[in-house]
């Protein structure tokens, strides 16, 4: 209750409320006594009704400074998202640079090894087969002589005969004979350096073995997969000449797998793909990055997400602010505006349950903002105070349980039950000599007070009394220690009793609190 209150924009939540939210619900009965005091009409009423019928305002209020406090400096919504995207860009950049630079050293160890000769010609023999299939040299074969092209390092050079050539002079006339050589045929030679053959490798790969180009044929996406399937080949024999090259590769996927993939399609991915001057860009960008529909599991990538965006610069912190606060802006608003008036003040406990699945997303992003755990920190306490008030009784019909109520709080009742067992404990305390003197000598006025107080129960002011001790957080300690003292014992009998002076406070705005000590013979003085 204390805590509602003392939120930056206060929210009164009441006893059973606050009970019922930190037990779990298991104030149950608690939750009965406030929903018939609430829709009993008359003072109870207007005390149950005065506090629901202030809050969806208070709601409103407190969720405004929660949610503005873990983003202190906004920027505009359209700037937030443009600028989120580029450090997204920023980040995925870096993440890839990451993944070369941890596997530079073995690409480098690669680049000086050697695929044998023969290897090489047994890949250029597959792709040969790919083109003797394609008589016409058109579509089906391009894709094979186009990466048959790169894997030559000597083109083939045919053989030249001999000749003789006839020089003549300025008459026409044969002054002398030039002539040429023969060269022999110099053979195709393959590529064999491993660093060149990986660069032809990774690139072909890219071109070859992804989705098929946009308005491509069937027959040149047919060539495009036997192509890949060569390359295939080529990767085979690229790893088994090089080691180090195996290593590199395999550290590749492996980084691919756990550091890049996750990025790109991640938090970082989604916020580098979406449209800046879409509507609610930068909401939808806070969604991607709290793990939106990903479920709690997803809070240690979203964190991690947080922190390249932070690490990319002012504006990629700012950004992740701007783009948090205007997600849950959006999640806060649905929540909360456009509820019939029955549903309204339950608009905080809505929204609190909408985030309930990304909360733990929400810690880790928030924990890697500036400031972020104290940000973090206000805005749970927030959060309890908005679970606290789901737990507000509706309108029903437990009908036995009202008549048994109504019953005890028209006769001695609740509080008249307990002033009466007060007053019996005081005075056998009295006569068993187990009181001060103080208590003695003021044992008829004692009385007199809980005569008083019991006729006032039984006047009808039981249920106006309940809400007062349901809605003053006064009640609060003297209830705390009431629930851990035995119920038979004087001290719980007195602690009742100020319970019962404290409802009679409100009802009474002249009256005092009423102090008794006793000095039980276990115990210190209890005031």
């Amino acid at each position: 209750m204390q805590q509602g209150l003392n939120l930056p924009s206060p929210v009164t939540i009441t006893f059973d409320e606050a009970l019922n939210a930190v037990t779990g619900g298991r104030a149950a009965r608690l939750s009965q006594v406030a929903r018939l005091a609430a829709n009993s009409g008359g003072e109870a009423a207007n005390t149950m009704q005065g506090v629901y019928a202030a809050r969806p305002g208070q709601v409103q209020a407190a969720g405004g400074q929660a949610i503005n406090a873990v983003a202190p400096n906004p920027i505009p919504a359209d700037q937030a998202a443009a600028a989120g995207q580029g450090a997204a860009r920023d980040a995925l950049a870096a993440v890839r640079a990451e993944r070369g630079a941890q596997t530079a050293a073995p690409y480098a160890a690669a680049a000086a090894d050697v695929v044998p000769e023969q290897a090489m010609r047994g890949v250029l023999a597959r792709l040969d087969r790919i083109i003797a299939s394609d008589p016409t040299q058109g579509e089906l074969s391009a894709a094979a002589r186009e990466l048959r092209a790169r894997l030559i390092e000597t083109p083939a050079q045919p053989a030249v005969p001999a000749t003789r050539t006839p020089v003549l002079g300025p008459n026409g006339q044969v002054i002398r004979y030039q002539t040429t050589p023969a060269r022999p045929a110099v053979p195709e030679v393959p590529r064999t350096n491993v660093g060149d053959l990986d660069r032809i490798y990774g690139a072909a790969r890219d071109e070859f073995s992804g989705p098929a180009p946009l308005g491509a044929t069937g027959t040149a996406s047919r060539g495009n997969r036997e192509t890949a399937r060569a390359l295939e080949a080529l990767d085979a024999e690229l790893r088994a000449a090089s080691p180090s090259l195996r290593q590199g590769r395999d550290l590749h996927g492996q980084l691919s797998e756990t550091l890049v993939n996750p990025a790109e399609a991640g938090p970082l991915g989604k916020i580098a793909s979406t449209e800046p001057i879409a509507k609610g860009a930068s909401a939808a960008q806070g969604g991607a990055l709290l793990g939106a529909g990903e479920g709690n599991r997803y809070a240690p990538v979203t964190a991690q997400a947080t922190r390249r965006l932070v690490q990319s610069g002012p504006e990629g912190a700012r950004s992740a602010e701007t783009m948090v606060r205007d997600y849950l802006g959006t999640q806060f608003q649905a929540a909360t505006e456009g509820l019939s008036p029955q549903a309204r003040p339950y608009g905080g406990a809505s929204f609190r349950q909408a985030i309930e699945p990304i909360l733990d997303n929400m810690r880790g992003v928030v924990g890697e903002l500036p400031n972020g755990q104290a940000r973090m920190a206000g805005f749970q306490r927030f959060l309890d105070v908005m679970e606290a008030t789901g737990f507000k009784p509706v309108k029903g019909s437990d009908t036995a349980f009202n008549i048994s109520l109504e019953r005890d709080l028209s006769a001695p009742g609740i509080a008249g039950a307990a002033a009466g067992t007060a007053a019996k404990a005081a005075a056998g305390a009295a006569a068993g000599g187990g009181v001060g003197a103080a208590v003695g000598a003021s044992n008829r006025g004692l009385m007199s007070a809980l005569s008083d107080m019991q006729a006032r129960w039984r006047l009808g002011n039981g249920l106006a009394r309940a809400a007062d001790m349901l809605t003053d957080p006064n009640a609060v300690p003297l209830l705390r220690q009431l629930a851990q003292e035995p119920a038979t014992s004087g001290r719980a009998a007195l602690l009742a009793l100020r319970l019962g002076v404290l409802a009679e406070r409100g009802y009474d705005a002249q009256s005092r609190p009423l102090a008794i000590t006793v000095t039980p013979s276990s115990a210190e003085p209890v005031r």
